[in-house]
């Protein structure tokens, strides 16, 4: 079900992003659509997303498509991976951020974390944009052991305050409140 407004947002879906609300309303208002798709499937592509997995985000088509199964937060395959959290941090980026902040404030986070070991994962290190999308996933997430899933906001603090400290001045910019937590 494609949704282009927090109202039209399945309920589960609405419940789940709820401390994002202020976030998703700016993400909305910046043309994402957000695709949840019902059913028997395990991966997007299978609905002719150029990308496969349980979650993508796609910057050119400005859609988030997920399975059912990342929004019941029951997908077992990626093990523990919150894919709509960590995809709603690309959209973020790509949406939200502007070019200076990207590459110039981010840019230099980023090499600075790289350079002197402070990632959360491999893969954080594969590109900036995992970077930032791992750190979003982590500084919305209260507690890995609850939810399953790979890294909290602890491992974010213990990890790259800097990064901690940048998504709590996002989050504020755009009207969450980082006290909150999924």
């Amino acid at each position: 079900m494609k949704s282009r407004a927090w109202a039209e947002l399945l309920p589960k879906v609405q419940q789940r992003l709820l401390p994002l609300k202020p976030i998703v309303e700016r993400l909305f208002a910046k043309n994402l659509v957000i695709d949840v798709l019902e059913g028997d499937i395990s991966d997007v592509s299978e609905r002719g997303y150029p990308w496969g997995g349980p979650a993508v985000y796609v910057p050119w088509m400005r859609t988030l498509a997920m399975t059912d199964e990342i929004v019941l937060g029951s997908f077992e395959w990626y093990g523990t991976y919150r894919g709509d959290v960590h995809e709603l941090g690309h959209a973020v980026w790509y949406l939200l951020l502007g070019t200076l902040e990207r590459w110039v404030t981010l840019n230099s986070m980023y090499a600075k974390a790289k350079r002197e070991g402070r990632l959360l994962d491999h893969y954080s290190g594969l590109k900036i944009e995992e970077w930032f999308a791992q750190g979003f996933e982590a500084f919305w997430t209260k507690d890995r052991d609850e939810h399953g899933i790979n890294w909290c906001r602890d491992d974010l603090r213990r990890v790259d305050p800097d990064l901690l400290q940048y998504m709590a001045d996002l989050a504020r910019r755009h009207g969450a409140d980082p006290a909150d937590l999924m």
